[in-house]
């Protein structure tokens, strides 16, 4: 290849026409021109959190409950009445999530960032537990789902703690220090 004023000729065998090469500024040439205006950096994304949020986790979790509450009376073969309440889909903090287009961390930060949302996030919980409960009691879900809801969500265990406390008071003689 041979350059030739501002403009490069690519061999024969490849291609034969000419490219044009746009020159290099200078450093000074760049000191001098600014073609963008400068914004101050507001460190990240844009918040997304709205103040209604607060309201609507807790309705969102409440019409689960009410969902819950209209429970039918249904009489067996043998005349005994029951109440029996449909399955209702289980409300989580991660279906919360997805309903306003946000991640399960985002609401975590919310909750610790904005004192409302974290205060309604904890009435929310309260909800969701009390519906657990109240599914699993009435036969709408199994058992073992319950208590799969409750110790994933509600923080509920099977651990026993056990605390020991006392004193034990210990002797030596004389003849017990040479053993």
């Amino acid at each position: 290849m041979r350059q030739r004023d501002n403009a490069i000729q690519v061999s024969k065998e490849n291609v034969s026409r000419e490219v044009e090469v746009i020159p290099r500024s200078t450093d000074m040439e760049v000191q001098h021109h600014t073609p963008f205006i400068a914004v101050p950096n507001l460190g990240g994304r844009p918040v997304s959190y709205k103040p209604e949020y607060a309201d609507r986790i807790v309705a969102w979790f409440t019409a689960g409950l009410a969902e819950i509450e209209r429970s039918q009376e249904i009489e067996n073969k043998i005349g005994d009445v029951k109440y029996v309440t449909k399955p209702v889909f289980p409300r989580t903090l991660a279906g919360f999530a997805i309903s306003i287009g946000m991640g399960t961390s985002c609401i975590m930060d919310w909750s610790a960032k904005y004192p409302e949302f974290g205060q309604a996030m904890k009435t929310a919980k309260a909800i969701q537990e009390q519906c657990v409960v109240m599914m699993t009691a009435t036969g709408a879900w199994t058992p073992s789902f319950g208590i799969f809801m409750l110790k994933n969500c509600a923080g509920w265990t099977d651990k026993i703690d056990v605390n020991l406390e006392g004193q034990v008071a210990l002797h030596f003689d004389v003849d017990d220090s040479q053993a």
